[in-house]
């Protein structure tokens, strides 16, 4: 029986999309999106289709995403789901995205200043260093550099 825990992330192998096709190769990663569970049947996530932060149901995320798990005390999963409460309806900074993609094709290296929007990778790093927890040293990291924390372990395929 799968056991998902608030705090949990969940980072999604769909590759349905042209977006989620394009993210994976380019960066050649194994995920293309990354939520947080907020709820035993909800997530928040940073969604590039309706271009803001989300909540969506678990089960929208099944049968093609890993869990990963972090030792989180109640206190820090609480202040997690709070911060990223109050990110919902923040806007999804396409442009950064596109500035990501750039930099992995040409292998540049550039300032980018956001503008308060988010991508999924981004929100889900912030969320936890909001509670004294760096995944990843990047700013701007994908996937993979979250998931691949130290920090973190593999929970199941969901």
């Amino acid at each position: 029986m799968i056991k998902i825990k608030i705090g949990d992330i969940i980072a999604c192998r769909d590759k349905k999309s042209l977006i989620s096709e394009t993210i994976c190769l380019i960066t050649s990663s194994k995920y293309s999106h990354l939520a947080i569970v907020v709820s035993n049947d909800m997530a928040i996530e940073a969604d590039g289709i309706s271009g803001l932060v989300i909540y969506r149901n678990i089960e929208d995320y099944k049968n093609n995403s890993d869990i990963y798990t972090c030792e989180l005390t109640d206190t820090q999963k609480i202040n997690i789901v709070n911060y990223l409460k109050k990110e919902v309806g923040q806007k999804y900074d396409r442009l950064l995205l596109f500035v990501l993609f750039i930099k992995f094709m040409f292998k540049l290296k550039f300032k980018y200043k956001n503008n308060r929007s988010v991508i999924c990778s981004e929100l889900v790093n912030n969320s936890y260093k909001k509670v004294g927890i760096k995944l990843s040293k990047k700013k701007y990291p994908i996937p993979d550099d979250v998931v691949g924390s130290k920090l973190l372990i593999f929970s199941e395929s969901y």
